[in-house]
C-alpha cells in the first residue's frame, strides 16, 4: 500500500512486528521492510528505527529519556522534595534525520526543523584523517622548530642545546600522559618504539614491555596476528593507502582489550616504505556498549521469538556467547515460597545437572549466597579453595566463578551463573558488570515467558473442560 502514495503524503511507522501471515519481524526488520516499499518518507519515534531507511522525526532516545529522569533523580538525592519538583513538560527527545534518506526524497537541510541533528553525514577530508592531518601537523611543526634550533646553533650553541632539551622534556611529558598510544616502527632495520601510553592501555609500566615487535606479538590474540601481518603487508607494498584493523591484546590483568590501530607508512624517494606511523586506542568500552545494547534488544525480542520457556533460556545462553564465555553456563530459578532452588537450564562440561536445592542458605552454596544478598559475586581460585574447605561449594570446584541475581519488582527470582575449571582470569569485573546489566532484562524476558506459558497452560485446561 505504501509503494504508490500520493506526493504529499508521509508514512509514520510506529510499530510493526507481525505481517497478516503471523510472521514475526523484528523492530529493525520492519523499519526496513516499510522504508524500501514506501514511495514517501517514513517518519518514526524511535531511535532503534534510525539507520534502517526511515527520514527521521522527534525521535526518542534512551540517551535522552535517561539524562532527563537522571536530573530529577539528582535533585531528589540532593535532598529535593519530589512533591516541589515540577513536571518535566518540555520532552527531552530530539528531532533526527538521516542524510541518506534525504538525498534519497531530495529534502533540503533548510526544511528541518531548526536545531536538527543529521546522521550519516558524509565525513570530510579532515574528519577522515583527522589523526593524519594532525600527525603530519605536528610533525611539521617539530621538523621546523627542530630546524630554528639547528640554525641558531650555528650562532649560540649553548641557548640551542637548552631549548632542544626543554622540546624533548616536553615531548617526553606529552608521550608519558597521552591516553592514545603512539608506535614507530623503522621497516628497514625492525627497531620499534612503543609509547609509554601505548603500554598503558595494556595496564603495564614504560619498562614493563621492550620496544621489540616480539612484544606485540606475544600480547596480541594468535587469531588476529596472522591478519593483522597480511594487512601491513599490503600497506608497505602500496596496494592500501593506510593501515586500520581491530584487534584484541592481553591486558596485564588477563582480560582482553580491543584496539583499534591506524598508521601510514613513510616512503624514501624510490617509493619503498621505510617507516610506519601509527596509534593504538582502546575501544573495549565502546565495542562493549554496542554489543550489550544489541544483546539486551535481542532478549527483549527473544520473548515474542521463542515458543516456550525452555527455548527462551537456550537463547539467552547463545546471546550471552557473544560477548562472555558462557562454556559452563546455568540459570538457576527460585521459589521463594518453599525455599527451592532449581536449575531449569543447566550446561556444564564438568558437572551435571544437579537436582533442585531445598532450604539452601548462604552458607551451602555459592548460588546461595547471591540469593542471599542479593547482589552480584565474582570468586577466584584462592577465594574458592577457602570455601570448598569450609563446605560452601557444592559440585566440582572451579578455577573463577561468577552470579548475578536476577532480580524482579526488588525480590530475587533467580541467578545466572557462569564459571571456568581452566582459565583463573576468565571473567573480570567488567564481565560482572555487564552480566550484572544483561540480568534485568533477562528477568523482565523469563517473568513474561513464564506468564505466556501459564496463560497458554490456562487455556489448555480450560479447552478440556
Amino acid at each position: 500500500k505504501v509503494s504508490g502514495l500520493a506526493p504529499d503524503s508521509a508514512v509514520l511507522l510506529s510499530a510493526f512486528t507481525t505481517d497478516r501471515s503471523g510472521q514475526t519481524f523484528s523492530l529493525e526488520e520492519s523499519a526496513d521492510l516499510v522504508s524500501r516499499a514506501s514511495s514517501q518518507p517514513v517518519y518514526s519515534f524511535w531511535d532503534f528505527h534510525l539507520n534502517h531507511g526511515i527520514l527521521g522525526g522527534m525521535i526518542t532516545t534512551g540517551r535522552s529519556q535517561g539524562v532527563a529522569a537522571a536530573g530529577l533523580a539528582l535533585r531528589i538525592m540532593a535532598g529535593e522534595s519530589p512533591d516541589r519538583i515540577p513536571v518535566i513538560k518540555t520532552s527531552p527527545n530530539e528531532y533526527i534525520f538521516d542524510f541518506n534518506t534525504m538525498k534519497k526524497f531530495g529534502i533540503p537541510r533548510a526544511r528541518l526543523p531548526l536545531g536538527s541533528q543529521i546522521i550519516n553525514q558524509p565525513a570530510s577530508f579532515y574528519q577522515q584523517n583527522k589523526m593524519l592531518v594532525w600527525q603530519v601537523v605536528s610533525s611539521f611543526g617539530l621538523l621546523l622548530l627542530f630546524t630554528v634550533f639547528l640554525s641558531i646553533s650555528l650562532i649560540k650553541k649553548r641557548v640551542a642545546e637548552a631549548r632542544l632539551a626543554k622540546s624533548e622534556e616536553r615531548f617526553d611529558l606529552a608521550m608519558k600522559f597521552a591516553n592514545d598510544g603512539l608506535f614507530d616502527w623503522d621497516l628497514q632495520t625492525d627497531a620499534i618504539y612503543f609509547s609509554p601510553g601505548w603500554k598503558r592501555i595494556l595496564g603495564y609500566a614504560d619498562h614493563e614491555i621492550r620496544n621489540d615487535y616480539s612484544e606485540w606479538v606475544r600480547l596480541t590474540d594468535p587469531a588476529d596476528v596472522k591478519s593483522s601481518q597480511v594487512m601491513i603487508k599490503l600497506v608497505t607494498e602500496g596496494k592500501l593507502s593506510r593501515y586500520e584493523n581491530e584487534f584484541r591484546m592481553r591486558h596485564k590483568d588477563g582480560h582482553w582489550v580491543d584496539i583499534l590501530a591506524r598508521g601510514n607508512v613513510v616512503l624514501d624517494s624510490d617509493g619503498q616504505a621505510v617507516r610506519m606511523v601509527g596509534t593504538h586506542v582502546d575501544v573495549s568500552q565502546r565495542k562493549h556498549e554496542d554489543q550489550i545494547k544489541t544483546i539486551l534488544f535481542a532478549i527483549s525480542n527473544a520473548v515474542n521469538t521463542t515458543r516456550n520457556i525452555d527455548e527462551l533460556y537456550h537463547r539467552i545462553h547463545l546471546l550471552l556467547a557473544e560477548i562472555l564465555d558462557v562454556t559452563n553456563f546455568y540459570i538457576a530459578l527460585l521459589d521463594a515460597e518453599n525455599q527451592v532452588l532449581s536449575f531449569p537450564y543447566f550446561e556444564d562440561t564438568v558437572e551435571a545437572k544437579p537436582a533442585p536445592v531445598r532450604e539452601y542458605t548462604a552458607d551451602q552454596s555459592l548460588t546461595g549466597r547471591v540469593v542471599s544478598e542479593k547482589s552480584p559475586l565474582i570468586l577466584r581460585q584462592t577465594q574458592l579453595e577457602d570455601m570448598a574447605r569450609n563446605g560452601q561449594v557444592m559440585g566440582p570446584l572451579p578455577k573463577i566463578w561468577m552470579g548475578v541475581p536476577i532480580m524482579t519488582k526488588g525480590e530475587v527470582i533467580g541467578v545466572i551463573a557462569v564459571q571456568s575449571y581452566t582459565d583463573i582470569n576468565r571473567y573480570s569485573e567488567q564481565d560482572l558488570a555487564v552480566l550484572s546489566a544483561i540480568s534485568n532484562q533477562v528477568a523482565i524476558a523469563i517473568d513474561r515467558k513464564r506468564a505466556e506459558d501459564e496463560l497458554r497452560d490456562s487455556e489448555k485446561r480450560y479447552r478440556h473442560l
